[in-house]
């Protein structure tokens, strides 16, 4: 049936995820088949939304289990007592995690303090077993804009998204169209090159402008 259940890092519910041939698979950084995924062994995977059905875009499976990784949007910030709590995106959930003097902030390529770890933000998460934090990667404050440069890598008109593997950060992102013209839309394919002027709105990206190379004129 093209479905797998996991037990989402946070959530206390299971979740059913639908994956097709679209899905890339990987074990660490090797390409592999579905068929090597077996029950009880660590994954990760980059999914978006497709109707009720959360779709695998990618799944990466992991052999070591000492650390973990993660997305989502901070909620909180203890300074004091150096905790973070994060709504992750994928069991919409708060997790609680530590800050150490090791701990690694970034914007970027660049470096970020805890004065940047301020609610709203969205971040990505490389922790220990204990929750401990090892880098915590500032991804978008609301209001930012960002241009995405890349090939589409997913399209649902229906839904008016798409996904754009970003050639910056080589992060695939999924972006909403819902303020591009029918026509402009209508012109998209998967594979297509494109550059994408968005905005982070909190829980999106929400596109405003789409180039390509057979549009010479942009669209709002």
């Amino acid at each position: 049936m093209n479905t797998m259940v996991i037990q989402p890092f946070g959530g206390k519910q299971r979740m059913k995820i639908a994956y097709d041939t679209r899905t890339h698979f990987y074990q660490d950084t090797k390409p592999v088949s579905y068929r090597d995924i077996h029950q009880g062994q660590r994954i990760y995977f980059d999914s978006m939304l497709n109707g009720s059905t959360v779709f695998a875009k990618t799944i990466w499976i992991r052999n070591t289990v000492e650390s973990g990784s993660g997305r989502g949007q901070i909620v909180d910030f203890d300074a004091n007592r150096k905790l973070v709590t994060v709504r992750d995106e994928l069991s919409n959930q708060p997790v609680r995690m530590r800050l150490t003097s090791t701990t690694v902030i970034r914007r970027g390529n660049g470096s970020a303090t805890v004065a940047d770890l301020t609610p709203g933000t969205l971040v990505s998460l490389d922790f220990g077993p204990q929750r401990e934090l090892r880098e915590i990667t500032l991804l978008a404050k609301p209001g930012t804009t960002f241009i995405f440069q890349g090939p589409i890598t997913y399209l649902d008109v229906s839904r008016k998204m798409i996904a754009v593997n970003n050639r910056t950060d080589r992060t695939t992102y999924d972006i909403s169209i819902e303020a591009i013209a029918p026509s402009i839309i209508r012109q998209l394919h998967q594979g297509q090159n494109v550059n994408v002027s968005a905005i982070f709105e909190g829980s999106r990206y929400a596109a405003r402008n789409i180039e390509t190379p057979s549009l010479n004129q942009p669209q709002q």
